[in-house]
């Protein structure tokens, strides 16, 4: 259930505590995440998918454009460098 709440930007759901701590940590050091081009490096289940989603969502410290890279992703290197905050 919590897993559908967060897709849905549902607030009333748990939030992981990983991405929610990384969230937080960003929003307190007034890093401006809206409009931002953000790279996650991983797409696992418990911090990579649940921090796009978040980053993704229409919401306050939220509202990025998000790009996944993986083990698979070619010239990670490219994707990282592209990216600005």
């Amino acid at each position: 259930m919590n897993v559908g709440k967060l897709m849905l930007g549902d607030p009333t759901g748990f939030l992981p505590c990983t991405p929610s701590g990384i969230r937080e940590l960003l929003a307190r050091s007034q890093v401006r995440i809206e409009g931002a081009e953000v790279v996650i490096l991983g797409r696992g289940n418990i911090v990579g998918k649940p921090m796009a989603a978040m980053l993704c969502q229409k919401a306050r410290h939220a509202n990025a454009t998000v790009t996944i890279c993986h083990s698979q992703t070619r010239d990670i290197k490219s994707h990282c460098r592209a990216r600005t905050y």
